[in-house]
């Protein structure tokens, strides 16, 4: 769904293609882009976001973060601990 996201909201081509970084840490796990939008940010209603976070704490128990900077993007999710 997160990378459906970068997708949708970022121009891409050949000559520049959009970047998706994954990282994952101890305890979360983050999908970074950079942004070359195609909607201006204060138009999207981030409803996919909002809906993609209630889901997520349903089932974790924590909501996710959404980082939004001028040239880059970042949600990170917190990951389940192994018993």
């Amino acid at each position: 769904m997160l990378l459906e996201n970068a997708v949708k909201h970022n121009r891409f081509s050949s000559e520049q293609p959009l970047e998706v970084r994954l990282a994952i840490e101890r305890d979360t796990i983050s999908i970074c882009n950079d942004t070359h939008r195609t909607i201006p940010s204060n138009d999207s209603s981030h409803l996919g976001l909002k809906n993609f976070d209630e889901r997520y704490r349903l089932i974790m128990r924590k909501g996710i973060r959404v980082e939004s900077a001028s040239s880059r993007f970042t949600v990170t999710l917190p990951l389940m601990k192994a018993s």
